[in-house]
């Protein structure tokens, strides 16, 4: 099983309410993947994870755009042959005080990814 780690950077569209989180590697874009409704996921020609961009992001952790423009997040991937299981991390500072907050998604791996464990930190 492929196990690798990479530095990444986060953005928010204040005006559009997209987060991405995008692997600071320089990789060949192969092609885009809805996982699940509103998180669409990037891969490179070797189907190695790269991005995910996460649509209507302050509704999804019910929190405020201006909350989560001072947030930052890290992404892990599991592939097996079955499963495709994505957990984001958003750690969020309000007030001088700092939480975290997940997104999960667990889905059958009917996209043929390779069995890997992923870290975009």
């Amino acid at each position: 099983m492929i196990s690798k780690t990479f530095k990444a950077k986060t953005e928010f569209d204040y005006d559009l309410n997209i987060y991405t989180i995008t692997s600071c590697e320089n990789f060949e874009f192969g092609k885009s993947l809805e996982i699940e409704e509103g998180i669409i996921m990037d891969f490179d020609t070797n189907d190695m994870p790269i991005s995910i961009e996460i649509l209507d992001i302050s509704e999804r952790l019910n929190l405020s755009k201006d909350e989560i423009k001072n947030s930052n997040a890290h992404m892990n991937i599991k592939s097996t042959k079955d499963i495709l299981e994505i957990c984001v991390t958003f750690f969020i500072k309000i007030h001088d005080s700092e939480f975290r907050q997940t997104i999960d998604s667990k889905i059958a791996n009917n996209f043929n990814i390779p069995e890997m464990e992923f870290a975009i930190v």
